[in-house]
């Protein structure tokens, strides 16, 4: 059994024995040299039922950084996080920081328009590439889907997941729909 994305046409696949027995639309990364998905082969190990998006330290220092040295509650849909694990008070002077100095991480706690919608699958990699469910509704019915900043987006999330968990439960829909219900990160 494998996990076949296919970046040309813009397509997941499960594919067991050799026989496709799942597909969905996906949306790629950019084509643009920071944002396109890395080709490579890994190993699924997990996925995550209710995720937090951990904002990559590249999108932070890129983009939110400089909306948040001119208005600190710019992007309030995240936490800013210190090392320590405490949120970060937005009375803060964000201006004071660079690039190279910014000293916080940012996070977005799961529930409805987070950035990776219900569902997260995990192929732990060198690139941080992983596939994920997306509010982003709108991109799935375009013809040329290469817009995220390489992680790959599917337009069938939950049935991804239901094909991935039937071989692990009678009824892999109640297994993940009872741990969605809870609102809880679910790994």
């Amino acid at each position: 059994r494998h996990i076949w994305v296919n970046q040309a046409d813009f397509t997941a696949k499960i594919v067991d024995h050799d026989i496709v027995t799942f597909e969905t639309r996906s949306v790629i990364g950019a084509n643009s040299a920071d944002r396109q998905s890395p080709e490579f082969s890994d190993v699924m190990e997990f996925m995550v039922i209710n995720p937090s998006w951990f904002v990559p330290r590249s999108i932070i220092v890129n983009e939110y950084l400089p909306r948040l040295q001119s208005n600190p509650t710019a992007a309030g849909h995240l936490q800013i996080v210190a090392s320590n694990g405490q949120v970060v008070s937005r009375e803060n002077d964000f201006s004071q920081y660079s690039a190279r100095s910014f000293p916080f991480s940012m996070r977005q706690p799961p529930g409805p328009g987070n950035a990776l919608g219900v569902v997260k699958f995990m192929f732990p990699n060198q690139y941080n590439i992983y596939l994920h469910d997306t509010p982003e509704r709108d991109l799935f019915s375009r013809e040329v889907r290469a817009f995220s900043h390489g992680c790959i987006r599917l337009n069938d999330p939950q049935d991804f997941a239901y094909a991935l968990l039937a071989r692990q439960t009678d009824d892999p829909v109640e297994y993940f729909q009872s741990r969605l219900r809870t609102g809880q990160e679910t790994r």
